[in-house]
């Protein structure tokens, strides 16, 4: 049902092309509501991955407007969800950071801001390597938006991850080259020496736009995207411990329906994957959702949510299972 939203721990399902609604999900009671919509706005809001700080969901870069000329925002937007409320004139975003389709974490009290796009899909616009640490307006306190070390390439359609205390990067496209234009390469931000580093013992096997990607334990889990004419349900498991690829080969690991545009949320050790794309671009927007986990004789994480297709048997042997299952929202998509 959802095409490029954001979601956030616990489980809020926000925007999307063309206004959609705001869902929330409890995992733990299986309950769903929805909540105060964002206020409307030409051509939805989407291209974003939101992040949780200081109690509030922040989106701070992403677009509005329709294909292939996206508007980027003029302010921080965020939602509270205590008080079921949205706040549309956040900070005001500097024109030397403002972009969608950017990798959003947070770490140490900062939002940390990787690459992006400015004017949407195609050779018109700009693909970026802009780093940006970002700290929120406080009471007395301005706002700071600070420039760092450029990615080692660019990269849009992209979400981030922090692992073992650094920011990764895998996956994500050169949108101003097209759907093609898909890095293989990992790449690696230590927060405490402001450098990257490209992982020289670590790559995708298959280089996708807009991927599923989730940190859960030392491992980064990437699965879906798009490129190539297609959608790729290939899951690749990275282990940030050795920074070796530790993706099981036989039998693979593949999601049960390959979707893009589509952030993970990571519950209790497994991650949470909720609408995208089927296809490449924008359709069919998909409704169901799937559940990853990885441990031993593990399937899912609750009972209501079943184990399916695509397991495989962990690198190196032993008993450790990795599933992606199915699962409904029910009682909040219809």
């Amino acid at each position: 049902m959802r095409h490029v939203a954001g979601g956030t721990s616990t489980f809020y399902l926000i925007g999307g092309r063309r206004n959609r609604p705001t869902l929330a999900y409890t995992p733990s009671t299986g309950a769903g509501a929805t909540v105060a919509p964002h206020p409307r706005l030409s051509g939805g809001l989407h291209h974003m991955q939101c992040v949780s700080y200081g109690g509030l969901i922040y989106i701070v870069a992403a677009w509005t407007g329709g294909y292939p000329r996206e508007q980027l925002l003029p302010r921080v937007i965020t939602y509270d969800p205590a008080a079921d409320a949205w706040d549309m004139n956040g900070d005001v975003i500097p024109d030397a950071h403002n972009r969608g389709g950017a990798a959003v974490v947070v770490h140490d009290g900062a939002l940390y801001i990787a690459g992006g796009n400015v004017g949407g899909h195609g050779g018109h616009s700009r693909s970026s390597t802009l780093l940006t640490r970002y700290v929120p307006s406080a009471a007395g306190r301005p706002a700071s938006w600070t420039a760092l070390s450029r990615l080692p390439r660019v990269r849009d359609h992209v979400y981030g991850v922090v692992s073992r205390g650094r920011l990764v990067l895998a996956g994500g496209r050169d949108g101003a080259r097209g759907f093609d234009a898909v890095p293989t390469a990992i790449d690696v931000y230590d927060f405490g020496r402001d450098a990257w580093r490209t992982l020289p013992g670590a790559a995708l096997a298959v280089g996708r736009g807009a991927p599923v990607v989730a940190a859960i334990g030392d491992t980064v889990v990437v699965a879906g995207g798009e490129g190539n004419r297609r959608v790729w349900p290939a899951t690749e498991i990275l282990d940030m411990a050795t920074e070796r690829m530790v993706t099981p080969a036989n039998p693979p690991v593949e999601m049960r329906r390959g979707r893009h545009a589509s952030p993970a949320v990571v519950c209790a050790g497994a991650a949470y994957v909720a609408a995208g794309s089927g296809r490449q671009g924008g359709r069919p927007e998909l409704t169901p959702g799937e559940v990853f986990s990885s441990g031993p004789r593990r399937r899912c994480v609750w009972a209501p949510w079943g184990g399916g297709a695509g397991t495989g048997a962990a690198a190196g042997g032993g008993a450790a299972e990795i599933t992606w299952g199915l699962f409904l929202f029910t009682s909040v998509f219809c």
